[in-house]
């Protein structure tokens, strides 16, 4: 029942966001708090989310993107990992905005890296892409995975990406 909820509360923010585009794009680290801990919670796992910096507004379409690339990283964490522990970083810099999923799992295996059939990897990649960011999914040294999403400061910000089409 709390996921129908859950994708209840999505579609009337999408609703909103079509009518105010600036609206809701400020509730990312809200989202991926929520559902970071209840993805970890669900399979007996710790969870820390860091947001260092002060949140700023994005476009709404990394927001939306960036959204749904945090909630398949995470959702992959907790479910193919086996690990103890997530890890979760939401970075509002003056560079971009940089987000980090990590575990302490099993890591990912070099061949599922490079094969396009895992949907979970592929469609971070085509929504990273479609959004001008770069993305890193390793097998960290000390164990577990790590994804790394990095949006640029000119296309993540609304007054960055204003200035630079006036340019």
């Amino acid at each position: 029942m709390d996921r129908t909820q859950d994708v209840i509360r999505e579609g009337r923010d999408r609703i909103q966001a079509l009518r105010d585009p600036e609206a809701g794009t400020t509730d990312l680290p809200d989202f991926l708090r929520r559902h970071s801990q209840e993805m970890a919670a669900e399979q007996g796992m710790l969870c820390d989310f860091d947001l260092p910096f002060s949140v700023r507004p994005l476009q709404p379409i990394v927001y939306e993107e960036l959204r749904q690339i945090g909630r398949e990283a995470i959702t992959n964490a907790c479910l193919h990992s086996q690990g103890k522990r997530i890890d979760v970083k939401l970075e509002y810099c003056d560079f971009g905005v940089l987000l980090t999923v990590q575990d302490d799992g099993v890591g990912i295996a070099e061949e599922k890296l490079k094969v396009d059939r895992h949907w979970g990897i592929s469609g971070m990649r085509e929504r990273t892409t479609m959004i001008g960011g770069s993305l890193v999914v390793a097998t960290r040294p000390t164990g577990g995975s790590e994804i790394k999403v990095l949006i640029r400061a000119e296309v993540a910000y609304p007054k960055l990406a204003n200035q630079e089409t006036r340019l």
